[in-house]
């Protein structure tokens, strides 16, 4: 079925990947939590310039971070997923969010606006339209396929 993680397809689909296929010496480093040994080791290998982590929980991950910003968990945030089956699904809320944390998109947003981006109007929804051609109306009690 692809993989582990749930969204596979979805990220595929946005060309993202994985990061021992990235160079990222002398780079700032943007990963999400639930990095494997294997990661952390080839992260502290490639000694990227600076390394920010979105992290959900703490693990021994956030030691090698230079930045850890507390991010949503998918239970925290109405959001959207791809399957296996490159399915596009869609989640809501199921709890309130606690301190500074936020999803990880909002911090995205905000780390794009440091660097001068304009993010204005940007919410869940516009991404959702912006990467798969969606609205959440679409996707319904089943999803849509990509």
């Amino acid at each position: 079925k692809g993989g582990k993680n749930p969204n596979r397809a979805g990220v595929e689909h946005l060309g993202m990947k994985p990061i021992q296929d990235v160079s990222i010496l002398g780079k700032v480093v943007v990963a999400m939590q639930r990095l494997s040994p294997k990661d952390v080791e080839e992260i502290k290998e490639a000694q990227p310039k600076y390394l920010i982590l979105l992290a959900t929980n703490e693990d021994e991950s956030l030691e090698i971070a230079d930045l850890v910003l507390p991010t949503a968990t998918f239970a925290e945030q109405r959001g959207s997923f791809t399957n296996h089956a490159r399915r596009v699904q869609a989640f809501e809320k199921a709890l309130e969010l606690k301190g500074e944390m936020l999803p990880a998109w909002q911090w995205m947003k905000h780390l794009a606006e440091v660097l001068g981006k304009d993010f204005n109007g940007v919410n869940a929804g516009s991404l959702l339209k912006e990467f798969f051609g969606m609205e959440w109306k679409d996707l319904g009690a089943e999803g849509k396929e990509l």
